[in-house]
């Protein structure tokens, strides 16, 4: 069982359900390659030291420069930074308040980061990056242009079953919630077994699992060993039926007739888990997060990236022009749904979810004095 997440800041920057699904990938799958805003925040705190403070400023106006009073303060900086390097001899009372603005620039930014780290250890992004091996948990770089290189995939390329190397013709997609919308769905999709049919999307119920976000890096890894076993076989059909999807344009009957069969056993599996028992007892009105497995059509996906600017008007009008009915697939995926009994259709515009993930992500992600 090969899983993908691409996934980006969808209602914040440090999204707890962007942390929950790479936990439950992680768990439940074979092999998880993840790319996206994680990445960036997984790996932010190794690359941040490494840079002049001119790169820091320059990285954190990035995520607060929608902010006016804080994205100000950066830009006088870098104002001042291009009239150094302009003049040779600054004015003594211009370079004794570039002095000032420096050590306050160094401040401030320092506070951004020890800020961020808060944040993860308390969403629960803290750790993630040592679970990460060639065997089973991968991640990589992505960017907008419209080719990848060596260290950084197109996104194109990975939308379209063509990157990472090693998932082609294998991922399930780890999506949010927000994936189930009337602007991709339209009027929804097929959530009954029985009403399932070729060429139709459908999201089945499969499983309901505690918070993971809870648990402590050790406690994963052997989450992970304990479970192992007990779900092989639903490993097994899971990556049978998501091969189909890609290879046989469908894998609804596989999906019916070899996997549904064994979503019960994975669910004793984990409902009998001392680990999980353990924080289910320790923690009151503990949420639980329901995943949904289903396929969809390539498109819904490509358009609910490029609602999110995973991809820009060009790179999608390339896609729908090279995908035709010769290489018709469908897209294996696991939708998570939090805290809620059943996936509802959402219909709030999304140019407002676009603007919400825009003021939250920086007024809840950062705050320099």
């Amino acid at each position: 069982m090969h899983c993908l997440q691409l996934d980006f800041p969808d209602n914040d920057l440090m999204e707890p359900s962007n942390v929950f699904q790479i936990r439950a990938g992680y768990i439940l799958s074979s092999k998880l390659e993840l790319m996206g805003i994680s990445v960036m925040l997984l790996c932010i705190g190794v690359r941040f030291n490494r840079l002049s403070l001119h790169k820091k400023a320059d990285m954190v106006y990035q995520f607060i420069k929608h902010d006016p009073e804080q994205g100000k303060a950066f830009e006088d900086y870098f104002l001042y930074e291009k009239r150094k390097k302009a003049t040779k001899h600054l004015p003594k009372n211009i370079f004794m308040a570039g002095l000032r603005l420096e050590r306050s620039m160094a401040d401030a930014v320092k506070s951004w980061i020890e800020n961020l780290d808060n944040l993860m250890r308390l969403v629960g992004y803290t750790g993630l990056l040592s679970l990460c091996n060639l065997a089973e948990f991968e991640f990589y770089f992505f960017q907008d242009s419209m080719k990848s290189t060596p260290t950084c995939f197109n996104a194109a390329d990975i939308l379209t079953n063509k990157e990472p190397e090693k998932a082609i013709d294998k991922s399930i997609w780890l999506l949010p919630e927000s994936i189930y919308h009337e602007d991709f769905f339209k009027t929804g999709c097929i959530k009954s077994i029985d009403e399932i049919q070729i060429d139709e999307p459908f999201l089945i119920e499969c499983l309901r699992i505690p918070d993971l976000n809870l648990l402590t890096i050790p406690e994963m890894k052997m989450l992970k060993e304990q479970l192992n076993e007990q779900i092989q076989d639903f490993k097994k059909e899971a990556s049978d039926w998501a091969m189909k999807c890609y290879k046989e344009g469908s894998g609804t009957t596989h999906f019916k007739t070899k996997l549904m069969p064994l979503v019960t056993s994975v669910q004793k599996a984990i409902d009998d888990n001392p680990i999980l028992n353990h924080w289910a007892t320790d923690v009151v009105n503990q949420p639980t997060t329901t995943i949904y497995f289903g396929e969809a059509n390539p498109e819904l996906l490509w358009k609910y990236h490029k609602t999110h600017a995973t991809i820009n008007d060009e790179m999608l009008a390339r896609i729908l022009a090279e995908y035709t009915l010769k290489n018709k697939y469908t897209v294996p995926v696991m939708v998570f749904a939090h805290n809620t009994n059943s996936l509802k259709l959402q219909t709030e515009s999304v140019v407002d979810i676009e603007n919400r993930a825009t003021i939250f992500g920086v007024k809840k992600s950062i705050m320099i004095h």
